[in-house]
C-alpha cells in the first residue's frame, strides 16, 4: 500500500506509522513499543513520587538536625582566687554563656591541681544578731545557665569549689579545668590564678 493510497482511504500518519512498524517487526513490533514508552512513563512517575516525599521530609530532618545541635558555652572574664598554701581549698569565678536554645547545668568539673570541683552557692541566714546576717556556702547538685542566658559565678554567690589543691597555687600561673555540664558537652578552659 502506498503513502497516497492510505491517504486517500483516511488512515492517519499515526496509523501509518503503528503498521510499517508492524510490517518491520511482526505482530507484536507496535506493542513492544508502546510497552517501552508506557515503562518509560512509570518510572518517571516513581522518580517525581520520591523526589516530592523527599522535598516534604527535608524540613523535618532539618529541624529534627536543628534541635540536636548541642548549646554552645564559653566562660568568660575566667579566674581563680590565690590561696596561702595552708588553705586547701580554693573557688572558680566568671560568667557563662549559655549561646543555645536550651537551658543546661553546671554539675562540677575536673583538674590534675585538685581532687574534686563542686559547684556552690551562697545562702543569707538571718539570726537574729545585731552583728547582721550569716552568710553560709552551701553545696548543690547543680548550677542552672539558661538558654541564652548567663550563670555569674561570683564571691559571695554561686562559684564552682575547686577542693583538695594538690599542690599551692601560684599568682601568675594558669589552671586547666575541664567543666562538666547536664545537658551539654564538657568545656576546657585555662584560667589564671588571681589575688582578688
Amino acid at each position: 500500500m502506498t503513502i497516497a493510497g492510505v491517504r486517500r482511504r483516511g488512515m492517519s500518519s499515526a496509523t501509518l506509522h503503528e503498521r510499517m512498524l508492524v510490517g518491520r517487526s511482526g505482530a507484536g513490533g507496535a506493542g513492544a513499543i508502546r510497552g517501552r514508552y508506557s515503562g518509560a512513563m512509570e518510572i518517571r512517575r516513581r522518580i517525581a513520587g520520591v523526589v516530592g516525599a523527599l522535598a516534604l521530609l527535608s524540613p523535618l530532618t532539618f529541624t529534627a538536625a536543628v534541635a540536636a545541635t548541642p548549646p554552645t558555652l564559653e566562660l568568660q572574664d575566667a579566674w581563680i582566687r590565690w590561696v596561702p598554701s595552708v588553705v586547701p581549698n580554693t573557688a572558680l569565678y566568671g560568667v557563662l554563656v549559655n549561646h543555645g536554645a536550651v537551658p543546661v547545668a553546671l554539675v562540677g568539673g575536673v583538674t590534675p591541681a585538685a581532687t574534686m570541683c563542686k559547684p556552690m552557692t551562697t545562702v543569707k541566714q538571718d539570726t537574729g544578731s545585731p552583728s547582721g546576717p550569716v552568710f553560709t556556702m552551701e553545696p548543690v547538685d547543680a548550677l542552672s545557665v539558661p538558654a541564652h542566658g548567663t550563670l555569674k559565678l561570683e564571691p559571695g554567690g554561686d562559684h564552682l569549689m575547686v577542693m583538695g589543691l594538690a599542690a599551692p597555687l601560684r599568682l601568675g600561673t594558669e589552671l586547666e579545668l575541664t567543666l562538666r555540664f547536664d545537658g551539654a558537652a564538657p568545656l576546657t578552659v585555662t584560667v589564671p590564678v588571681l589575688e582578688r
